[in-house]
C-alpha cells in the first residue's frame, strides 16, 4: 500500500512507485485515482492494462482532474492467450463514452494497441470489432488500433 503522499506533489520523494504493493485489484485501481487525481497537468497518458482488467479504463478516464488538457491517449491491453473480442465485455461503449468530445476537446488520438505472446491471424474482426465499439471517437477519427 502507498504511504501517505503529498497533496502538492507527486514525484519520487513523495509518491515512490517502487513502493507500491499490489494489496489487491481494487487497491491498485485506488493508488491510480490517487495519483491521477493530484496531476496538474496531462497531456500524455500511456496505460498497460492485462486484458481481464482494462474494462476499467473508463473509471480512470473520468477522475482526471484537467481532461480538456489530454492530446494523446495510449492504451495497451496484453493478453496471455488468443485474442478474443469477447474480453472486451462493455469496457468499449463505458470508454466511447467517457472521451467525450465536450470534455476532451484537445484528444486528438486514442491508440489502442493490443498485444499476444501468440501468433495471430485473422485479426482484421477483432480490429472491426474494438472500431464498433468506439462509435464516437472513430467518428471523430482519433482512434488507431494495432495488434503485435
Amino acid at each position: 500500500m502507498i504511504g501517505n503522499p503529498s497533496a502538492d506533489t507527486v514525484g519520487p520523494p513523495s509518491f515512490p512507485i517502487g513502493e507500491i504493493q499490489q494489496e489487491s485489484e481494487t487497491d491498485s485501481v485506488t493508488d491510480c485515482e490517487r495519483l491521477l487525481s493530484r496531476l496538474t497537468s496531462l497531456e500524455i497518458l500511456h496505460i498497460i492494462f492485462a486484458a481481464d482488467t482494462w474494462v476499467r479504463i473508463a473509471r480512470i478516464v473520468l477522475i482526471l482532474p484537467r481532461p480538456e488538457q489530454l492530446i494523446e491517449f495510449t492504451i495497451h491491453v496484453k493478453f496471455d492467450g488468443a485474442l478474443e473480442l469477447s474480453r472486451f465485455g462493455d469496457g468499449l461503449p463505458a470508454l466511447d463514452k467517457a472521451l467525450r468530445h465536450g470534455i476532451f476537446e484537445m484528444l486528438k488520438i486514442v491508440n489502442i494497441h493490443l498485444s499476444t505472446q501468440l501468433e495471430e491471424r485473422g485479426t482484421e474482426p477483432i480490429l472491426a470489432g474494438i472500431r464498433k465499439g468506439l462509435p464516437r471517437l472513430v467518428d471523430r477519427d482519433i482512434v488507431q488500433v494495432s495488434i503485435t
